[in-house]
């Protein structure tokens, strides 16, 4: 009798097998070459020499007339005191607010309220959007912020924008 077979589908062991190494090759060679192109495209670039400027350019607010944005500086209590300097308790703390060389003190929300709403009413007739600028460093506590967007928001300020410095100059705290 003769031997038959049954072969079920699906479990065939033979399968498509797919060879990744020329791809891999193509892949090396391709790197290769934009690595190379742009060496050649960056050697190519005219070396310019830009002129440092002798002065500053910049304009104080005063002279400029009407601007269309309030700076306010945030100035903590540990000022350039060195952190081990600082007591703990006063750690986050603002001494005042300072708009134009004027200092509010953190407490006189009304103060703080009334020079935005001046600044904003002077600059009503200027095209450009009136923001407030907000400088403090990482070392003030977010309610001194706070305050200052209350207030901006009060006087219908709707752009505000923020500086922050997050770490001092030439040191590693």
């Amino acid at each position: 009798m003769a031997k038959s077979r049954v072969y079920k589908k699906g479990t065939g062991q033979g399968g498509v097998d797919f060879n990744m190494t020329p791809m891999i090759d193509v892949t090396f060679q391709l790197i290769v070459f934009f690595i190379l192109a742009g060496q050649m495209a960056s050697d190519e670039l005219a070396n310019l020499s830009l002129h440092r400027p002798y002065r500053s350019q910049a304009v104080e607010e005063e002279k400029l007339g009407v601007p269309n944005r309030v700076v306010v500086n945030i100035l903590s209590v540990s000022g350039d005191r060195s952190p081990e300097a600082v007591d703990p308790l006063d750690a986050g703390m603002a001494k005042y607010y300072m708009i134009s060389k004027k200092k509010i003190d953190v407490d006189d929300y009304d103060g703080l309220k009334k020079i935005l709403g001046d600044r904003k009413k002077a600059a009503s007739d200027r095209k450009t959007k009136f923001y407030v600028e907000i400088r403090a460093d990482h070392r003030v506590a977010f309610e001194y912020v706070k305050h200052v967007m209350d207030a901006a928001a009060d006087v219908k300020i709707a752009k505000v924008k923020f500086s922050a410095l997050l770490k001092e100059r030439g040191s590693d705290q």
